[in-house]
């Protein structure tokens, strides 16, 4: 799937109309009606349960829901893990197990879970339908491996589109603005490779600015997406069965099963806040764009990347937790971080935070 810019998608587009035969493409998309899903704060939200391992390592950052399936379905999820609301369908869970008491089974949190279901069944079909442009199949995509040949390792905003399983061997780049949209309908499973470590793994990666909250993974395979051990994983899973996370995933975006979510010290995040991030080059003819931002999190996994951008800057969307700023170094030049950056260009956001961070490069 090669990566096109906006001139090509235009011709393409043309040569359909006119018949010729295109080669595999997405068309550019608005977001697809998801119903008020992302209005709901929900990091994971299932309808037969929530697991967790015994340890109980996983760091979840927003809340978390089961219906219409029993409270105790997810009593295996404790407060200490957790950063938001435990929703019920019903009063039983039981699961507490320490830190501050996080749970709600009243008749209100009953229905907003019971909200929520419903739009996460509204988004997934949207999703499943949200296109105006079908994307053709070809031989090559629907072998559904995606990550080794750099062919298939990155794509621009669109609709794409599976009728097999989908596979993620390696590394993927999803590369678009702030307000791009991506929608991947996949009628199999989903299956991200599992890695020896948190940097070593597998990564969807997000560039120039795209961020995970308008990436949208329609899965409607018989068992539903894996994200294998110590992958990291951007977007929002739409699945009409399970999302299983292997051991250390890292999931930037939300989890919405029809059925079971599964966990194993995974770290799981909504994208309740957004960091701007503003470019300024001093004494150098030297565009900000000839600079490469990253942002890393708190395990330094990139969760954002991008060329520099001067006044408004670059906005991400990311979930609350502390992240460091930093760019691909250059020697010639001095870097400053600022604003709500410190000097090392480490800055902490809560949920509903909106802040900038300043990086001034003098020659």
């Amino acid at each position: 799937m090669n990566k096109f810019n906006k001139v090509s998608i235009v011709i393409l587009a043309i040569a359909f109309i006119f018949s010729l035969t295109p080669p595999i493409i997405a068309f550019a998309e608005t977001a697809p009606p998801l119903g008020s899903i992302l209005t709901h704060n929900f990091v994971i939200l299932g309808e037969t349960g929530i697991t967790n391992t015994s340890d109980h390592t996983s760091v979840i950052i927003g809340n978390i829901g089961n219906s219409p399936g029993t409270a105790a379905q997810m009593d295996s999820v404790f407060c200490s893990e957790i950063t938001g609301t435990i929703y019920g369908a019903d009063a039983a869970y039981t699961g507490a197990g320490g830190g501050t008491p996080c749970f709600s089974g009243t008749s209100d949190s009953i229905t907003v879970v019971g909200n929520a279901k419903n739009d996460m069944v509204t988004a997934y079909n949207n999703a499943a339908n949200g296109t105006t442009h079908p994307v053709t199949e070809t031989a090559d995509i629907r072998s559904g491996t995606l990550g080794i040949d750099p062919i298939y390792a990155t794509f621009e905003p669109g609709v794409y589109k599976w009728s097999t399983n989908v596979g993620i061997d390696g590394n993927i780049t999803l590369h678009g603005g702030p307000t791009d949209i991506f929608i991947f309908q996949i009628a199999g499973d989903l299956t991200l490779h599992a890695g020896p470590s948190v940097v070593g793994g597998v990564h969807i990666l997000l560039t120039g600015g795209a961020v995970a909250s308008n990436v949208f993974w329609q899965v409607g395979g018989p068992t539903g997406a894996v994200l294998g051990s110590y992958s990291t994983f951007n977007g929002i899973i739409l699945s009409a069965k399970q999302v299983t996370m292997g051991a250390g995933a890292i999931l930037n975006g939300r989890a919405l099963a029809q059925s079971l979510v599964t966990l194993i010290g995974n770290n799981a995040a909504s994208l309740p806040a957004t960091l701007r991030i503003e470019k300024t080059v001093v004494g150098s003819s030297d565009p900000a764009s000839a600079f490469t931002i990253n942002i890393k999190n708190n395990l330094n996994v990139v969760v954002g990347t991008g060329v520099g951008v001067v006044t408004p800057g670059t906005s991400y969307s990311l979930g609350t937790g502390t992240y460091t700023v930093s760019e691909v170094a250059n020697s010639s030049y001095t870097t400053t971080f600022g604003t709500d950056c410190n000097s090392g260009g480490s800055v902490t956001l809560a949920a509903g935070d909106n802040k900038l961070c300043t990086v001034v490069n003098n020659f």
